[in-house]
């Protein structure tokens, strides 16, 4: 029989597809990042960032990366990621908090903001590939700006630390 080999790939398929049920979104690119960011940001809204936010699994998978190129001596223990991914999260939602306040205080309206563009400088550090990317938004007449950095781990981007107002002066 010419299809012999059918059921057998639809069982790896359905078995694959059902593993893939509890993966986490994974921004594909660092633009895809830079417009959840900043829709998280014009909507005042910090839960948007979760499902890009690294998070126990996501450190582990870095630290295999990490192993598996060793360029670097990783001195994590396998139980520390939970504890790691709490602290990155907490260093996030600091961040965001400042960057809400410092709209407040510049007379930033973030619902009238429009997404212009994104640009990220790529580094790679101890086999981990890291980017600074700058979020350009108009608001009005001004074009303004916002930074953060993102972690690449395998094929998917994540945010990472500080973010943090770029280019603002007051729009008030």
């Amino acid at each position: 029989m010419k299809y012999s080999h059918l059921p057998f790939f639809c069982l790896i398929l359905l078995l694959g597809l059902s593993g893939l049920q509890g993966c986490k979104f994974r921004a594909d690119s660092t633009d895809v990042l830079a417009r959840k960011v900043f829709e998280a940001f014009q909507e005042d809204n910090f839960e948007i960032l979760e499902p890009i936010l690294p998070d126990k699994r996501v450190l582990e998978l870095m630290y295999y990366q990490l192993q598996a190129t060793q360029e670097a001596e990783v001195t994590l223990q396998h139980n520390d990621m939970e504890q790691l991914s709490q602290i990155v999260l907490q260093g996030l939602k600091r961040g965001f908090q400042q960057l809400q306040r410092e709209s407040i205080t510049k007379g930033l309206n973030t619902t009238q903001c429009r997404y212009l563009e994104s640009k990220a400088r790529a580094t790679n550090s101890q086999g981990i590939e890291t980017t600074e990317v700058t979020v350009f938004f108009q608001y009005g007449n001004e074009q303004l700006s916002l930074l953060f950095t993102a972690v690449k781990v395998y094929d998917g981007w994540y945010l990472w630390e500080g973010l943090r107002p770029g280019y603002w002066y007051s729009v008030s």
